[in-house]
Order: structure tokens, then sequence, then C-alpha cells
């Protein structure tokens, strides 16, 4: 994409810091080709932002055909160049990581695009958007969500990025953390399937 595209379309996208917008496709100078399907904000460090994407196509004008939606944090983009560094594991490489997991969700539960859950502390509901990875550690899965309410700090419906097994994990609390009669709280579900 050449530089005037790209102001352009940051002028018809509306004003967004990070020059990457959801709901776009962008080509590198050498010929990668990747569509942004968000922009999350991660729940752990509000203040840290994740481009969400599909890669589609390679220098060499290949499609990748693989469907797996990738992760980089904003922080460590400088331009779109950036992407061309990564390196893509293959479909069968992510079919091998995915069969091993299904292992270890079997054990506890597995987060499906489209699911309703409600956070344990807030009470708010949040839908499933995606599951994504990290290209540069492909074994690392991270869960997009979106929040089902309207925050006057992070807007309406705003989309929040947490890795898979702390989203699907047990939220403990500290020795001196304890519950309206007086007792430690016990482990809680960080985030409960709504059926």
């Amino acid at each position: 994409m050449n530089e005037s595209n790209h102001q352009k379309e940051q002028i018809d996208a509306g004003s967004d810091r990070f020059g990457i917008f959801a709901n776009q496709t962008y080509e590198t100078s050498r010929g990668n080709k990747f569509a942004v399907t968000g922009i999350a904000r991660e729940s752990g460090n509000i203040e840290d932002f994740f481009v969400v994407y599909k890669n589609l196509q390679d220098s060499s004008g290949e499609e990748t055909g693989v469907e797996q939606s990738w992760v980089k944090n904003i922080a460590e983009l400088e331009n779109l160049e950036n992407f061309d560094d990564e390196k893509y594991p293959s479909k069968d490489e992510i079919d091998s990581l995915d069969s091993k997991e299904d292992f270890k969700e079997d054990i506890g539960e597995a987060v499906s695009l489209g699911q309703r859950y409600q956070h344990f502390k807030t009470k708010d509901f949040y839908i499933i958007k995606d599951i994504a990875r990290d290209p540069s550690n492909p074994s690392k899965k991270y869960v997009i969500y979106e929040g089902q309410y309207n925050s006057p700090e992070f807007g309406d419906h705003p989309i929040w990025i947490r890795e898979y097994e702390d989203f699907t994990g047990m939220k403990v609390f500290k020795d001196d953390e304890l519950d309206e009669d007086g007792n430690k709280k016990g482990p809680v579900k960080r985030f409960a399937l709504i059926q």
C-alpha cells in the first residue's frame, strides 16, 4: 500500500493513533497481504493494544490457505513492513498444535466463536469474537472477546484480548482477600460460560 492510500484510509476510517484500522486489508511493499479483523485492548494492561489479523497472501503472491487469526502487539509495530518479518506455520503445523490442545481442552472448557461469558467480578457479559495465535510463538493462543456493554472509558462494545489459559483459568485470591463472612475467598472461574 502506498503512503497516500494509507493516509486516505486514515481519514476515511476516522482518527486512529495506530494507523491500522479494523476491517481493512493491507499490502506491504514486499507483497504480503493481510486483513485486519480487529484492534483489541489487553485486559491485563489496558494501555496495550493488539492487531488481530489474517495473513492472506505471502510475498510470492501465493494465498496462504490458512484461516488462522494472528495477533501482533501494536507497541512492536513501526510500520507495515514489520508484518514481512513473520514466519507463519503451515496448515499441518497448526493442525498438529490444535490436536495437542484438544487433549488439554477435554480436561477444561473449549472456547468457541459466538459463545457468551460472564466475568466473575464485574458481572459484564462478553461474546467470543475470535481465537488467535502469536506468529512468533504459535503455541500461544489468545481469546478475542467483545464486551456487551457501553463504557464511558472504553466505548460501546469494547474488544478485549486475553491469553487463552488465563481466560479459561481460575482467579486465585490472595490470603488477605476475604468474602462477606470474613473467610478466605476460594478460587473462582474468571469467566463463566452462559448456556
